[in-house]
């Protein structure tokens, strides 16, 4: 298979049993190879599709392509986990009713929800998939964290903390984790030492944590603990993003697993070694 240019993109397709939209290697402008939507895929957006964020940003009607020759040339860059987290949080902020309904997607058809064709062309399918990934992963380690809340709370007499003191903690962690810098020392915590004392004293005075007791102590720590987890979790595990049916419909060094039998398979292979690429 021929090296793939930058800033350039495969245009060949390969079926799908379910009929959605199939994955083709593209070359980023930062030289990184990723998975993107076939052309179809920007003018296939259905007329009556929600793409949420991109109407409460220009608050206007959705944008759509109708032929090619609307279509504005693009340089794509693939966002990395750090351009992706200030994405999120900018959605989180600005439409927060949005954002607390996302659900990690299943496949590119599920980003019509959330955004029109312009905005997925401009700002690639793949990294606003990667966001909507993201804001869909919190979300479900969200509801996780306050099921986990409320089931201390239940406890009542039996748990020793009133709820002002859990709240101030729980308060103090949500922000605390909100700055990536925290989160990287969080992510490479490697339980040698007290995960107390990843905070520093200013984490301590500004937060409005000095002078915890035991017990206090004893749940921010849990608290920290919990964070912990969730944040090594999703670092130690960035290829999840993609749609789970794709790869493997591109053969050769790409394949997961290659499916295609007999004909199919050499066909297949043929189709990628004579690659037409079109200008992103």
């Amino acid at each position: 298979m021929s090296a793939l240019q930058k800033g350039r993109m495969a245009s060949q397709q390969f079926p799908t049993q379910n009929g959605r939209t199939v994955s083709v290697v593209a070359m980023s402008s930062n030289g990184t190879a990723l998975p993107t939507p076939l052309m179809s895929y920007y003018f296939n957006l259905p007329r009556d599709s929600a793409c949420v964020i991109s109407v409460n940003k220009t608050r206007k009607a959705p944008r759509f392509y109708d032929e090619p020759l609307t279509i504005p040339a693009r340089e794509i860059e693939c966002w990395d986990q750090s351009r992706i987290e200030e994405e999120a949080r900018t959605i989180r902020t600005q439409y927060p009713a949005v954002a607390e309904s996302i659900v990690v997607p299943g496949s590119w058809e599920d980003l019509y929800r959330y955004f029109d064709a312009h905005d997925l062309w401009l700002q690639g399918a793949w990294n606003l998939w990667a966001v909507i990934d993201e804001l869909g992963y919190q979300n479900q380690k969200m509801k996780c964290y306050s099921q986990k809340i409320e089931e201390i709370r239940n406890m009542g007499p039996r748990f020793p903390l009133q709820p002002y003191e859990q709240a101030m903690i729980n308060d103090f962690v949500e922000g605390w984790v909100s700055f990536m810098e925290n989160r990287l020392t969080l992510i490479e915590w490697d339980g040698s030492r007290d995960i107390l004392q990843l905070l520093s004293p200013v984490d301590w005075k500004d937060g409005g944590i000095e002078g915890l007791n035991q017990t206090q102590a004893d749940f921010l720590r849990d608290e920290l603990t919990y964070w912990h987890g969730h944040w090594r979790e999703r670092y130690e595990n960035p290829a999840r993003f993609f749609p789970t049916d794709q790869w493997h419909h591109l053969g050769g060094k790409y394949a997961k697993k290659d499916s295609l039998p007999g004909p199919k398979k050499r066909f297949g292979m043929l189709c990628l070694q004579l690659l037409v690429f079109s200008q992103c």
